[in-house]
């Protein structure tokens, strides 16, 4: 790391790639993440500057990070396994603290959205896995679209309504072109028939929700259940670090920090793309993960949506 001002430094090294991690010939900014030659460093004012993308990813405080900040942690992210590299420690720590990003939409809400995945989720059309997977955890994409049309439930979500508004439709309309030219297709495994028999098939999305078993895993204490999880996907990183699992009875997980909308809009229920064959009372088959396992309404009631993406 080295600060440049007008008159203490009229250029830097060039940064050396043997000695330095990361190291490409240029200097990054940390403020922006902006790389230099080193004759191109700009000389009027004070800037910090580092003498790679990783390492100033590793300096910057992580809560001031940029959407550009994040596709650059993603990318190094995808191409790191070592578990003591400093990198993914910092990245590990941000998403079990929570720490949330803001991207305002085109309609002027601000969606918040954290970390809950490290190299989880498997591209489309390529080898290798997304750096980082992130969930909306507040109500800025609102609850305006029915997952399904009346009597549609056995579509499953390859079909409904809901994957259609957040991959092409009015959903998807409200998220930032800077964000949608740099989200990945993932390809997401989900029981679209609704048999509930192990059988699941793929879809490829960009913007998608969680399933039961992405939230709670498939551990077989089923808490009473009358069935167990289907495999839908691996549990989050961010869930299986909070200990969450279907054996919870409330919603007071440490530090889980679940949505929670208002009670006419399900209160702590927001949309999944599992579908439920249990029946509780009159109600039965649900698209809806709540701070407890179990809990299931109709697929009419129109829930909040919390999506996922990749970068």
């Amino acid at each position: 790391m080295r600060e440049s001002d007008s008159t203490a430094y009229y250029y830097l090294p060039e940064p050396n790639p043997d000695v330095i991690d990361g190291a490409d010939g240029k200097w990054y900014k940390e403020e922006n993440g902006e790389g230099y030659v080193p004759e191109d460093v700009p000389k009027g004012g004070k800037g910090t500057y580092y003498a790679s993308r990783r390492l100033q990813l590793i300096g910057k405080n992580a809560e001031k990070w940029t959407l550009n900040d994040l596709v650059a942690v993603s990318d190094i992210i995808s191409k790191t396994a070592d578990a003591s590299d400093s990198l993914l420690q910092k990245v590990t720590m941000s998403m079990n603290y929570g720490i949330k990003w803001k991207m305002t939409l085109t309609d002027g809400n601000v969606a918040t959205y954290r970390i809950i995945g490290i190299n989880h989720d498997d591209l489309s059309g390529e080898a290798g896995k997304a750096g980082l997977t992130f969930e909306i955890n507040n109500e800025a994409f609102g609850h305006s679209v029915q997952f399904f049309d009346s009597g549609d439930s056995q579509k499953g979500w390859s079909k409904s309504n809901i994957r259609k508004a957040l991959n092409a439709g009015s959903l998807w309309e409200l998220v930032p072109n800077e964000y949608k030219k740099v989200m990945r297709s993932c390809r997401k495994m989900t029981d679209s028939t609704g048999n509930h028999d192990g059988t699941v098939t793929s879809t490829i999305d960009k913007m998608f929700l969680l399933s039961e078993s992405e939230v709670y895993g498939t551990d077989e204490n089923k808490n009473g259940k009358d069935n167990d999880i289907l495999d839908e996907g691996d549990q989050y990183e961010y869930y299986k670090n909070k200990n969450v699992g279907k054996c919870m009875n409330n919603r007071a997980y440490a530090g889980i920090n679940l949505p929670s909308f208002p009670s006419e809009i399900g209160g702590d229920i927001w949309y999944s793309n599992s579908r439920y064959i249990r029946t509780i009372g009159s109600n039965s088959s649900t698209f809806g993960i709540d701070g407890k396992y179990g809990y299931t309404v109709t697929t009419t009631l129109v829930l909040y949506a919390c999506p996922a993406f990749c970068l």
